[in-house]
C-alpha cells in the first residue's frame, strides 16, 4: 500500500468506532497506543475524524463506568464533539442494516453511518466484525502504518 504525505492526510475521513475511542482516552486496553496516537493526530488536525451520535451516549456511559466522575465524563464528551464531525443516525440507517448479515448490530450500524456518509475508512478494534462492508476496515495500529 502507498503512504501519504501529512499535507496529503488533511482531507481523508475516517470513521472512528467507539472502541478506539475509548481504549485512546482512558487508556483501557494493553494496546491503547495506536488508538490514542490515531485520536491525538485527528485533535492535531491530520485527518478528519467521524464518529455517529448513538456512540456518544455509549461513550458517556463507558467513560462514567471507568472514570467514575459525571463530570468528567460530560468533559471528554465536549473535548470528543469539539475534534470530531458528529454524524446523526437515522432511521434508515438502522433498517438497511436490519435486512444484512452481521456479526454485530451495532457495528453494522456504524458501518452504515459511514457508508451512507461516504466516509470511506472504518477504524476498530474488531476489524473482523466488520466483514464484507464496502469500506476500508482497519485497526488503528494498521491505519497509523499507511497514512504516516
Amino acid at each position: 500500500m502507498m503512504t501519504t504525505t501529512s499535507i496529503e492526510n488533511k482531507d481523508i475521513k475516517v470513521f472512528v468506532d467507539t472502541n478506539v475511542i475509548i481504549d485512546g482516552l482512558i487508556l483501557r486496553d494493553y494496546n491503547y497506543q495506536p488508538s490514542r496516537d490515531l485520536i491525538r493526530r485527528i485533535i492535531m488536525g491530520d485527518f478528519k475524524g467521524y464518529i455517529c451520535a448513538k456512540q456518544i451516549t455509549d461513550i458517556y456511559y463507558i467513560f462514567k463506568k471507568y472514570v467514575q466522575s459525571k463530570e468528567k465524563s460530560i468533559e471528554y464528551i465536549k473535548r470528543i464533539s469539539r475534534f470530531f464531525e458528529i454524524l446523526p443516525l437515522l432511521k434508515g440507517d438502522i433498517l438497511a442494516c436490519l435486512n444484512k448479515p452481521q456479526k454485530d448490530f451495532e457495528d453494522s450500524v456504524l458501518a452504515e453511518v459511514a457508508k451512507i456518509n461516504m466516509i470511506p475508512i472504518l477504524v476498530t478494534n474488531n476489524v473482523k466484525d466488520y466483514e464484507g462492508w464496502p469500506l476500508l476496515i482497519v485497526s488503528p495500529e494498521q491505519f497509523l502504518s499507511i497514512y504516516k
